[in-house]
């Protein structure tokens, strides 16, 4: 006869759960439910400086790390464009700041910004800008 397994619920977590160990009711003497949570957003994400061509973002550490931090994640892409232009770069986890390059001048761009952890990738913060104009051009 197979095991069965069971699964209790004892309140709302708040948090996402991205792996849920579930106990066999043939183990009751192995009482282990192991809950593996992503880290909390990125703390203080900011446009730190605004060029015709980048912008520099800045941030703090997650609140709850939930594990060790592996990375962090910043996406950017321009709007009114295609989602699959988004550009995503793995930051080491000593990194608190990125300068996006490579960008339009007068555009509007989205930036996001997730911490990873083994359990997987956290809760993302966004910012939207706009680029300046290059230097000497004339609207």
């Amino acid at each position: 006869m197979p095991a069965r397994s069971t699964l209790t619920t004892i309140g709302f977590i708040p948090r996402q759960i991205t792996c849920l160990y579930l106990k066999s009711i043939e183990a009751l003497i192995s009482d282990t439910v192991l809950l593996f949570l992503v880290p909390d957003a990125p703390r203080s994400f900011t446009m730190s400086e605004i060029y015709s061509d980048a912008l520099r973002v800045s941030w703090g550490p997650p609140l709850r790390v939930n594990g060790r931090l592996l990375a962090y994640l910043v996406t950017h892409w321009k709007n009114g464009t295609s989602l699959s232009n988004k550009k995503t770069v793995r930051l080491s986890n000593t990194t608190l700041s990125y300068t996006v390059t490579g960008l339009s001048a007068n555009a509007i761009y989205t930036v996001e910004l997730a911490a990873e952890t083994r359990a997987g990738t956290g809760t993302r913060k966004a910012l939207w800008a706009r680029t300046t104009q290059s230097p000497g051009e004339i609207t």
